[in-house]
């Protein structure tokens, strides 16, 4: 039972992580293109 719950919570923490690296790269992605259009 303690293993299934680790389990859940490395999952929702891999979850929030891809999510943030999601958000990061889409943000740097973004920046990088910005700086191309005016640098």
């Amino acid at each position: 039972m303690k293993f299934h719950k680790f389990l859940l919570f490395e999952n929702s923490f891999l979850n929030r992580l891809m999510d943030l690296s999601k958000v990061f790269s889409d943000y740097s992605v973004d920046n990088f293109e910005r700086n191309l259009e005016y640098g």
